[in-house]
């Protein structure tokens, strides 16, 4: 019923960078399709000889807009230029071209229907396009330099929408979050469906940085997630429990399976299904690991091990589809249809 993933990240140089990259591809509505509207990515840099960067973004397509997946993994691969100046705008611009050009592209409408119905039906779909290529995400980059303390490093964050990031400490002490709880017993407070969305809620003054780089400890954890796998848990406390006690499962081929079937099981009982994606970062770890020759870049993306399913996503096309067939019976089966 899911696809998983869970990559060590073996870079194109040989180094490994080590983290848990998770990724729970849930059904869609139609028995052959998958929701497949998460992406991630991860990202190394040498920005010159005295810096290091890493950098990891978290994207959830929203699911109620078409082509929301081609939106995330358009901003996904974007994660180091969103952390250069203006970055984030000109990825925003983008996905608005490409909205306008969707709206101009002409509509191919079968045959055989009356010209009022087949304006109806333009009409909805335009209405639709209008929220086109939508996604929340959450960034980081991580970097560390001759001006941090003796064991520290710089963070900084981007986010839009209830894409999370949790920064906490190896007893689970909960250091930062922006789901708005004030410590780790806090319940999750989202039971909204509606969220903050690029492009439509790009903040020109704050550019939707979080917060600009701070100074943190080695021993600090930073978890990048999308909301369906914070929302399988009532509070942080429960979710950094269940990362303790399954991190073992989830780093052997053998028990994983079976651990994140659980886990999505879980999600279903407490919000319903979705797609789960997560990043954990150790950055203690994590910048040993960094290449050390100058302007080296990597990039690793999650690859996907499918359920068995009939066919792949097509979400909307296949969504407007059955809307105008449903239109046409609609219809069909109506004494006005003599009106049209």
């Amino acid at each position: 019923m899911f696809a998983t993933d869970l990559k060590e990240c073996n870079r194109e140089d040989g180094m490994s960078t080590p983290h848990v990259s998770i990724q729970i591809l849930s059904p869609g509505k139609d028995e052959d399709e998958l929701k497949d509207q998460d992406r991630m990515m991860l990202a190394g840099a040498v920005e010159d000889g005295t810096s290091k960067c890493q950098y990891a973004i978290v994207c959830d397509g929203t699911t109620t807009s078409p082509f929301a997946a081609a939106a995330a993994e358009y901003v996904s691969r974007q994660v180091l230029e969103l952390f250069q100046e203006n970055g984030l705008q000109r990825a925003v611009e983008i996905l608005k071209e490409r909205r306008r050009e969707l709206l101009e592209k002409p509509l191919n409408i079968e045959e055989g229907h009356s010209s009022a119905l087949r304006s109806l039906y333009e009409e909805i779909v335009k209405q639709k396009f209008q929220s086109a290529f939508q996604t929340t995400f959450i960034a980081v980059c991580l970097k560390r330099d001759e001006h941090n303390s003796p064991g520290t490093f710089w963070v900084k964050a981007m986010g839009c929408g209830d894409s999370a990031l949790f920064i906490f400490r190896d007893n689970g002490d909960l250091v930062y979050n922006n789901t708005d709880v004030e410590s780790q017993h806090d319940s999750f407070k989202h039971d909204s469906p509606f969220t903050a969305v690029l492009p439509d809620c790009y903040d020109k003054e704050t550019n939707n940085v979080l917060f600009d780089f701070t100074e943190h400890p080695d021993d600090i954890h930073l978890l990048l997630c999308s909301d369906g796998f914070y929302d399988g848990f009532t509070n942080f406390s429960e979710m950094y429990q269940w990362l303790h006690e399954h991190r073992s499962e989830l780093e052997d081929l053998q028990l994983r399976e079976e651990c994140l079937s659980r886990l999505h099981r879980n999600l279903n009982e407490k919000k319903g299904d979705d797609d789960i994606s997560f990043i954990w970062l150790q950055p203690a770890s994590t910048f040993k690991t960094l290449p050390g020759k100058q302007n080296g870049e990597g990039i690793v993306e999650p690859t996907t091990i499918t359920s068995p399913q009939k066919g792949k996503l097509k979400r909307s096309v296949g969504f407007l589809r059955r809307m105008f067939a449903s239109l046409v019976h609609f219809f069909r089966t109506h004494t006005f249809e003599l009106l049209l």
